[in-house]
């Protein structure tokens, strides 16, 4: 460690922190895998990104501005209401597959940020997880309904023709999202 701590390595700054380590782990950093490369993250880290000091700093500020989510009980209820909202009609089915990723993406994202641990992180995120699970059958349908989902759950225009590249890079990952069992016990 530098000079009162601001050169050098941070130990927090260590990747492999960032890194799902169980199928379940896997599994639910797969659901946002797509959202995180559109968004110039990476499919391979929790929540998109290496959890370090910079990136808790963006991702708090992404959280706050896009889901006015600024501490841990704003997150956690912040997820609650979108599960308990999502599929609840039929236009809301159409965007289940992505209102769930984002559940999981923001639990990620909190624990980049500094607002849960790893283990509350998962634990919250696997709920969301769970429901993906329940609507589809393998990470293919998921990640069309969830293409499709985009255009009505984001403000991402043309989803299909932006989405479609991102899917075909996550799909040629050697250790990307379809190597986990999609029937992983959650």
């Amino acid at each position: 460690m530098g000079l009162f701590g601001l050169f050098g390595k941070k130990e927090n700054e260590d990747p492999s922190v960032s890194l799902p380590m169980t199928e379940k782990e896997k599994f639910v950093v797969g659901t946002y895998a797509l959202w995180s490369e559109y968004c110039g993250g990476s499919a391979q880290y929790i929540g998109g990104y290496v959890k370090n000091r910079s990136n808790a700093s963006m991702v708090r500020g992404v959280l706050n501005r896009d889901w006015m989510v600024n501490n841990k009980d704003s997150g956690v209820d912040m997820v609650n209401y979108i599960l308990d909202h999502a599929g609840e009609d039929e236009a809301a089915q159409k965007k289940l597959a992505f209102d769930c990723a984002s559940a999981c993406n923001m639990c990620g994202r909190m624990y980049i940020g500094g607002y849960l641990t790893r283990e509350e992180a998962m634990e919250l995120a696997l709920k969301a997880a769970r429901e993906i699970q329940k609507h589809y059958n393998s990470w293919e349908e998921y990640y069309q309904a969830y293409i499709e989902g985009t255009a009505s759950g984001s403000n991402v225009q043309d989803s299909i023709a932006k989405f479609q590249p991102i899917l075909e890079k996550v799909r040629g990952m050697a250790d990307g999202p379809f190597s986990v069992d999609w029937n992983t016990a959650l």
